[in-house]
């Protein structure tokens, strides 16, 4: 099997220079050389390593390191992160509406979006949320715990929140809508 993705994948590069326009596509040969260096060096990692190792992973770590060597401002993104990107850029989503981070290992509300379903309920600049739907949060990457906060339009979750001054920990919660995030905060000056 992998044998015969690897012969897809050098297929499919030699087809790609073969009916490319041209000036469009076009290895030289020495671009040919270090395709074909580099489907060996697959060959012999999937084939000698002393784990088992995933193709596509491998390819993506490849494609990662390629475009590393650029500048420091081109990389590339696995599909769920460039999906999570152009949610996080389109501003609106589906969700409760916090803006939150990592502080010392904690999930911490940073401030919640002005009149969202969090506002609403109270949740606070400072709160630390300790669980997600039960899901305990220290854990988790904040991409991890974003993904558990956003959901179905009209769907609730519930966050178990630590507040300084507060003694106990404490459920919220909060129903999920479309959050649309202002773009520019702005005041009005006579």
């Amino acid at each position: 099997m992998r044998k015969n993705v690897r012969q897809y994948i050098f297929l499919f590069f030699f087809l790609c220079v073969l009916f490319a326009p041209k000036g469009v596509f076009a290895l030289t040969e020495k671009g040919f050389k270090a395709l074909h260096a580099f489907t060996k060096i697959l060959y012999y990692v999937e084939e000698n390593y002393v784990t088992e190792s995933d193709e596509e992973t491998l390819i993506r770590g490849a494609i990662r390191g390629m475009l590393e060597t650029l500048d420091p401002h081109t990389v590339y993104m696995q599909p769920e992160i460039y999906r999570e990107l152009k949610v996080d850029t389109s501003g609106r989503f589906d969700g409760v509406g916090i803006e939150v981070t990592l502080r010392d290992g904690y999930l911490t509300v940073v401030s919640p979006i002005k009149d969202s379903p969090a506002d609403k309920e109270g949740i606070q600049a400072g709160d630390r949320i300790v669980k997600i739907n039960g899901h305990l949060t220290k854990d988790l990457n904040l991409s991890e715990a974003v993904t558990l906060m956003r959901g179905k339009r009209g769907s609730k979750v519930t966050l178990t929140i630590a507040r300084q001054g507060v003694k106990n920990v404490f459920d919220v919660s909060v129903v999920r809508r479309i959050i649309k995030v202002p773009s520019v905060i702005y005041k009005l000056y006579d």
